[in-house]
């Protein structure tokens, strides 16, 4: 350090300076004192306990590992063997704890330097705005720097480099990288760390941080869940999530609007157990709490894996082309939690209290009743709303709105009796106009009661009804052999039915009251088979033909 400030806050020089008298620094204002010797040149040092590394002019020299060259190398030689990278942008969101009140949290542009081989030198960095920063590589070498970026800075780079600085640094950072596109969509990662790096690669079903200019021509697509940040000058920026699956559109807009180019993973992975409510502003995974997870690991080609849960791990062999389930447990209670598979950081985990997930929004449907006014609102997940649905497919009421969290898609199905496929149609929490379509479309197809209707929202929900006839409903049958009574009491028992809603057992129950639980009940494509032809049993038998 070659100046230092004295206690009336002027710029002293070694030369003028006495090493008896206080001195500050001009940085981080901590206590600082003249050192002379024979063997040193002059410098100011920040004394024992005082020096912070946030100071660009503190430099301590216990963390620092001096490697003098071997002989016949000089400086310019790369003998270390250590990779050194290369300047890089990133974004930087403010803590959540400091935000207040409904203000959103705002973010910056950041630029980080990589991490030196060699003490000796300095370089002078420029981050877009203001004078170019000195940094010394004594600095750099304990870690990689970053400092405060301009967002409408068209490049940044080095702009000098002392003498001593070697030739495979000075070539690593010499070269200059382009600041933000103001034309696209620029692509940050989802991460837990602090800085979130700048990507130019997609994945289906990951989280990533969009950032574009107000007058850029690209719009985001409307199919894309955006939580939107404070906005900084021309820029914007939100956090969003693809879907899991490949869509041909939301792919062709994302190849042309952000210039980035979207890649299948080699290994995919899912939560089966507990199910999960959806994804923070973190990239987190919000999940309920539970002992362990239950994984669902599908690779494309035989591999050996092992998957690890914080400090709990499983070695499993999966064979290519088939899917595995993995329980993965933690004898530490479940927090905010870190899962890998092999080398690769899957998103982190973060489980939630159950009163936490009561406050998270859910799939609510509203029905609009025709002999009454105002509507009655039901949670998809729940009984009551089941019983409504099926009052839609009698024409005794309709479903007037449908809120669900945003990222999240349902899928409404249908198929006639002589029909093998089922006809699908995707639910989006879209725009008023679009949703109101949707909604038509709902009523329309849980009013056709020839069809074999299904209303599927994942973990948040589902709702099943089978094939009816105008006229003769199941619920009106009143009479079932005994051999398809014995069939249906099978078919509930094998999907975990004991009781009905007012827990009466299922082999009490009366033959009409039997039917009308099997068309309540949610079976799944296992058994579906199952139900398909007991319920074509039933309807033979209540139009009078022999079951």
């Amino acid at each position: 350090m070659d100046l230092a400030k004295d206690r009336r806050g002027k710029l002293i020089g070694t030369r003028e300076a006495s090493p008896h008298r206080y001195y500050t620094c001009p940085v981080c204002s901590a206590d600082v004192f003249l050192r002379r010797g024979r063997r040193r040149v002059a410098h100011f040092a920040h004394r024992s306990g005082q020096g912070k590394k946030d100071c660009e002019l503190f430099h301590p020299s216990d963390d620092i590992s001096c490697t003098w060259p071997r002989y016949g190398e000089g400086p310019d030689n790369d003998w270390s063997g250590r990779p050194i990278g290369s300047l890089s942008l990133s974004i930087e969101l403010e803590p959540e704890s400091e935000v207040r009140g409904r203000r959103k949290r705002s973010w910056g542009l950041r630029l980080t330097v990589p991490k030196a081989d060699d003490e000796r030198g300095q370089i002078a960095i420029d981050c877009g705005s203001g004078p170019p920063r000195k940094i010394a590589l004594s600095k750099l070498l304990l870690a990689a720097q970053t400092y405060p970026a301009n967002l409408d800075a068209q490049d940044f780079g080095v702009v000098w480099t002392s003498p001593e600085v070697r030739r495979n640094y000075k070539a690593a950072v010499e070269e200059r990288i382009p600041g933000l596109d103001r034309e696209l969509v620029n692509i940050f990662a989802a991460s837990s760390q602090r800085f979130k790096p700048r990507v130019d690669r997609l994945h289906w079903g990951t989280s990533y941080y969009f950032v574009w200019r107000s007058d850029a021509t690209a719009a985001i697509h409307d199919r894309l869940p955006l939580s939107y940040f404070a906005k900084q000058g021309a820029w914007h920026c939100a956090f969003t999530s693809l879907p899991a699956d490949e869509d041909a559109e939301l792919k062709s807009w994302l190849e042309e609007k952000t210039g980035a180019a979207i890649s299948s993973h080699r290994r995919t992975f899912g939560i089966v157990y507990p199910p999960p409510y959806g994804a923070d502003l973190y990239g987190r995974i919000l999940i309920p709490s539970a002992e362990g997870l239950v994984l669902g690991v599908h690779l494309t080609e035989d591999d050996q894996s092992s998957v690890r849960l914080g400090d709990a791990s499983a070695d499993l062999s999966l064979e290519g082309g088939r899917r595995h389930l993995v329980h993965v447990s933690s004898p530490q209670p479940l927090q905010s939690l870190r899962l890998t598979l092999d080398d690769t950081v899957l998103p982190p985990l973060l489980p939630l209290s159950k009163r936490d997930i009561d406050v998270y929004p859910d799939v609510c449907l509203s029905f609009r009743f025709h002999n009454r006014t105002g509507t009655e609102d039901a949670r998809l997940h729940q009984m009551h709303c089941s019983e409504l649905l099926r009052r839609v497919r009698h024409g005794k009421c309709e479903v007037a709105a449908c809120e669900h969290p945003a990222g999240i898609k349902g899928a409404l199905k249908w198929r006639s009796g002589a029909e093998i496929e089922w006809n699908t149609l995707d639910l989006y929490a879209e725009p008023a106009k679009s949703n109101a379509q949707q909604i038509t479309s709902l009523n329309e197809v849980l009013r056709r009661r020839e069809c074999e209707v299904e209303l599927d929202f994942g973990p948040f929900g589902r709702f099943y009804a089978p094939i009816e006839r105008a006229g003769d409903p199941l619920s009106e049958t009143r009479s079932v052999p005994r051999h398809l009574r014995n069939r249906i009491l099978w078919l509930l028992r094998t999907a975990r039915i004991y009781a009905d809603q007012r827990r009466t057992p299922i082999a009490r129950l009366q033959d009409g009251e039997l039917v009308e639980l099997l068309a309540a009940t949610q079976i799944g494509p296992p058994l579906s088979a199952h139900k398909l032809w007991i319920d074509r049993q039933l309807l033979k038998g209540a139009r009078g033909g022999k079951p």
